[in-house]
């Protein structure tokens, strides 16, 4: 696909899955994620503290190499320490025009939606002073609908792919990201038309050691491509650049703002949530849906959040049972190619 510097709208960034993307697009702006790709970051490394993580790292040196140069604004979460500062640093090296974060609840609780609903609110306040708009009910229900649109397509590839092999898992979590970077009424245009071609043409299922992959943000499929030539099958994951980032819709009856909030703070929780035992009941459910012979637990340097959900989720894999092994690394070449060699040898342990 093309990239959304070349949108029609004027485009707002964000970090972090739990942005409300809706009120982006019922704000009348496009939504892209800013993420990182492979390679140094020694640019990023001159603005932040030597303890923060690869991820926030890679996506300071995409800003710093001009990748988001045209954003009218960014919208960033307290989702950790880490992804706070990221945001801090931002405005303070890019000074973009429009910034504002939102704090979001660590449980999953009525009172914890009503919070974040509060926090929506004060979001809408703050979009329509700074760039002079009426944000209406009518506008979120429009944003909702083309979400839950990119969700059920992304939903049907993931199907798609349970069910036959036209692409690959590389393939599949580069489109992914792109659902996360381009305008989506573009991207959801193309999805829908390359799920059409693709059910005309399914194939059957490639065989391979069937894995779950989970942790934290893959914003370069590159694990995926190592564990396919290693012999084995991504079948589904735990991932915000996956499964959590499209797993569930968000409701088009009732008050516009407290559906957006119930899905955000309800939906499949991460590490920074505190939320451990439903997250081991979700890998629990996957590895038992999708036969799989183990999970890859994949994070990237310095995450504090993974590094604590690891600790308790590796008990709790064991005493169940379930092989798994964590990948822990960063951006660079080096890092990644020592990785192979343990992932080469897990999948060969699972044969």
């Amino acid at each position: 696909m093309g990239n959304s510097e070349t949108a029609d709208k004027p485009v707002l960034g964000w970090f972090c899955t739990y942005t409300p993307e809706e009120i982006i697009l019922a704000a009348g702006f496009e939504s892209r994620r800013i993420l990182g790709r492979t390679g140094p970051t020694a640019k990023a490394d001159a603005h932040l503290h030597p303890n923060l993580c690869a991820f926030v790292r890679a996506c300071l040196s995409s800003g710093l190499e001009g990748e988001h140069a045209k954003l009218a604004g960014i919208i960033g979460i307290d989702s950790c320490d880490a992804m706070r500062r990221l945001f801090d640093v931002w405005r303070a090296t890019f000074h973009p025009d429009y910034s504002h974060i939102l704090a979001m609840p660590h449980v999953q609780t009525a009172e914890a939606v009503e919070f974040y609903r509060h926090e929506l609110e004060r979001l809408i306040r703050s979009l329509n002073q700074y760039f002079g708009l009426t944000i209406s009910d009518a506008d979120l229900l429009r944003g909702i609908h083309t979400m839950n649109e990119t969700r059920t397509l992304l939903t049907r590839l993931y199907k798609l792919r349970r069910s036959s092999a036209p692409i690959s898992g590389t393939e599949y979590y580069s489109i992914l990201r792109d659902a996360m970077t381009e305008p989506k009424d573009r991207f959801n245009h193309w999805l829908k038309q390359s799920l059409e071609k693709s059910t005309s043409n399914e194939t059957s299922v490639s065989s391979g050691v069937n894995i779950i992959l989970a942790g934290g943000v893959l914003d370069d499929p590159w694990i995926v491509g190592v564990v396919e030539e290693a012999g084995g099958r991504v079948v589904a994951d735990d991932l915000c650049c996956g499964g959590r980032y499209f797993e569930k819709l968000t409701s088009t009856q009732g008050e516009p703002l407290k559906a957006i909030a119930d899905r955000y703070v309800l939906r499949a929780p991460c590490a920074r949530m505190s939320e451990t035992e439903t997250r081991v009941q979700n890998l629990m459910e996957l590895i038992e849906e999708t036969h799989a012979r183990g999970l890859i637990y994949y994070t990237v340097k310095f995450c504090d959040p993974h590094i604590l959900d690891w600790a308790m989720i590796s008990k709790e894999l064991q005493s169940r049972g379930v092989r798994a092994l964590r990948c822990e690394t960063d951006y660079s070449i080096s890092e990644r190619e020592r990785m192979r060699t343990r992932i080469e040898a897990f999948l060969e342990m699972l044969k």
